[in-house]
């Protein structure tokens, strides 16, 4: 996913992302069509799942892979269920936050009273593959519907921080009238679910083809530059809130490189 470099400076914490259209990280979603996600990232399955008590398990992910990412659930609606509480247990490798591997580890989440679209994200994060499985104490029958991914976002290390600014500056390798960049907010707004075809993001924030209007098109082997300060986006970084930013363009090979700067106040 290209590099990153980081410097502070008084309260600034200046980060620097760099990468092309071919070396980014795609989403599996046909919806988020060429580019790559430039700062985190979503890895969510486009389909819903439906568990109950004949089929109570789901996996995601595949074994090995260092994700190091949360969990994140999307409820379809309230579960059902004519027992106890319903609860969604997460098993797998965990991660914690200073990097330590925890294999066979487990987390339970309580869904009961969950509404239409509502986020729900591990505490925790998880390498390799994960299984899902519903529960419901004594129930015969239950039941639940929801979307479900990988996610990671800047935090700037777990901090309160305000988006100072962003500096975009790169060299285009084709021609592109689809090129955007497009900023979401991770937090538990802005989610919806969906039985298929779900595009994995959070809450909206903005995009440069909103910032600059016409004017973010892409030359063949032309340089391209942007800059934007006091975006004023305030994020709980503590409370697994943080900045991920989708690299949109017309084709996987428009973006012979490009480096996004990016400043927030901590």
């Amino acid at each position: 996913m290209g590099s990153l470099s980081m410097q502070e400076r008084d309260r600034v914490v200046y980060k620097t992302y760099s990468g092309s259209s071919q070396d980014l990280a795609t989403g599996v979603s046909a919806k988020n069509g060429p580019g790559g996600w430039l700062v985190g990232w979503y890895y969510g399955n486009p389909d819903a799942a439906t568990l109950d008590e004949g089929s109570p398990s789901i996996t995601w992910g595949d074994p090995l892979v260092m994700y190091g990412a949360y969990l994140i659930l999307v409820s379809g609606g309230l579960p059902t269920t004519d027992g106890g509480p319903v609860t969604v247990t997460i098993t797998g490798t965990s991660l914690t936050e200073p990097g330590v591997r925890v294999p066979a580890d487990t987390e339970v989440i309580v869904v009961d009273g969950v509404a239409l679209n509502e986020r729900i994200q591990t505490e925790k994060r998880w390498l390799g593959t994960v299984t899902i499985t519903l529960s419901s104490a004594g129930a015969a029958a239950f039941s639940w519907q929801f979307n479900y991914g990988f996610a990671m976002f800047e935090s700037f290390g777990g901090r309160h921080f305000e988006m100072d600014q962003v500096e975009i500056q790169g060299v285009a390798s084709d021609d592109d009238d689809e090129f955007d960049l497009i900023f979401y907010r991770h937090n538990h707004t802005g989610w919806e679910f969906a039985l298929t075809d779900w595009e994995m993001h959070g809450e909206l924030i903005t995009s440069l083809s909103y910032i600059y209007g016409p004017e973010v098109q892409l030359k063949k082997n032309q340089p391209f530059g942007g800059f934007k300060r006091e975006i004023q986006q305030f994020f709980k970084g503590d409370q697994q809130e943080g900045l991920v930013i989708r690299m949109k363009t017309g084709s996987d090979k428009t973006v012979q490189n490009i480096t996004v700067h990016l400043g927030a106040i901590v």
